[in-house]
């Protein structure tokens, strides 16, 4: 390396270290980031920058693995290989909404998000407590002349 290219080197390595510590000095960046905030600085400043990772086609299940997620003990998550009664609440907690889910890995549009047998027995508890039934008062309730009317 010659004289001039490592006097460069010595330049962009210092007024990184100058950019970064202002910038963490002044902002709440965790410890762990801290590495590629240099690194993104750095390459910044010495005009190299990494390329951007390539995006990852969907992977594509098959309908056995498809099937075989929708047990009676719950729906597996292909995210993390968990089974949960419902998906909703573990996708939102890693930013996926149920479309971009399905999208992710090439599921059916009518893939639910729910297990079978949980919303089976959240119907019956419904049912037993009587809802869906229009029109039907509640047992032991009658209902009054104007709802009765209609």
């Amino acid at each position: 390396m010659r004289k001039a290219e490592r006097r460069v080197l010595a330049d962009a390595v210092a007024l990184s270290c100058r950019i970064v510590s202002a910038y963490v000095a002044g902002n709440a960046v965790p410890p762990a980031q801290v590495p590629a905030v240099i690194a993104d600085v750095y390459a910044a400043l010495h005009g190299r920058r990494q390329a951007a990772p390539e995006p990852t086609a969907p992977r594509l299940l098959s309908s056995a693995q498809v099937r075989a997620s929708l047990g009676p003990g719950g729906i597996l998550s292909f995210e993390t290989g968990k089974r949960y009664a419902s998906l909703r609440r573990h996708l939102g907690s890693l930013g996926l909404s149920p479309d971009a889910y399905r999208l992710k890995w090439g599921l059916p549009p009518d893939y639910p998000m729910v297990c079978p047998s949980y919303s089976a027995l959240r119907a019956d508890i419904a049912r037993s407590n009587g809802l869906g039934r229009a029109g039907v008062p509640p047992d032991g309730l009658e209902m009054s002349g104007r709802a009765a009317a209609g």
